[in-house]
């Protein structure tokens, strides 16, 4: 008489008991309910891989609204593992600096003329 299989088998007989037309439920498919959560997932996924491109970008100063570079490492040679030497530009000025694992010592101020014209070894042999 009252079928178990039906999800909604109390509401059929409610309906019939009050004499009237039973409802017709539509119950949501769980291939549609999977999609909206994987689409949601998706969404979120890229919209935090987003921020993290831009954070980055902004952290490591490549975006050109944020700030401008004053100071640039225009040349390094490596002497010896991790001992060097590096022009760096600092405004309009340029600066002979020895790098080792511990400190930085300012050889001497370079005049940057003399690097549009000539390389860096030999801007380093004259200022030896």
């Amino acid at each position: 008489m009252f079928p178990l299989r039906s999800e909604f088998w109390f509401i059929k007989l409610l309906a019939q008991a009050k004499g009237r037309a039973v409802p017709r439920v539509e119950v949501p498919s769980l291939w549609a309910y999977s999609i909206k959560v994987v689409l949601a997932l998706a969404v979120v996924l890229l919209i935090i891989f987003i921020f993290a491109y831009v954070f980055r970008k902004i952290r490591m100063g490549s975006v050109p609204f944020v700030r401008k570079k004053h100071i640039e490492v225009v040349e390094f040679a490596t002497v010896m593992g991790k001992w060097g030497f590096a022009i760096i530009k600092a405004g309009r000025r340029l600066f002979l600096v020895g790098i080792t694992e511990g400190s930085v010592q300012l050889i001497s101020e370079l005049d940057p003329k003399d690097l549009e014209e000539e390389s860096f070894a030999k801007v380093l042999e004259e200022n030896m």
